[in-house]
């Protein structure tokens, strides 16, 4: 599962990156909201 960290505090997104990877998840790190909507809209309908 894909997962998209929108923080702008660089130290904790990649404490937070480091918790889900060790949970299996892959993440994206974006610093901002304009720069996180792309890599969070959905790739395929849900259905």
């Amino acid at each position: 599962m894909r997962v998209v960290v929108i923080e702008d505090s660089r130290t904790q997104a990649q404490q937070l990156a480091g918790v889900l990877t060790r949970e299996g998840f892959a993440v994206t790190i974006c610093r901002d909201g304009e720069s996180g909507s792309p890599p969070a809209s959905p790739r395929r309908p849900p259905w």
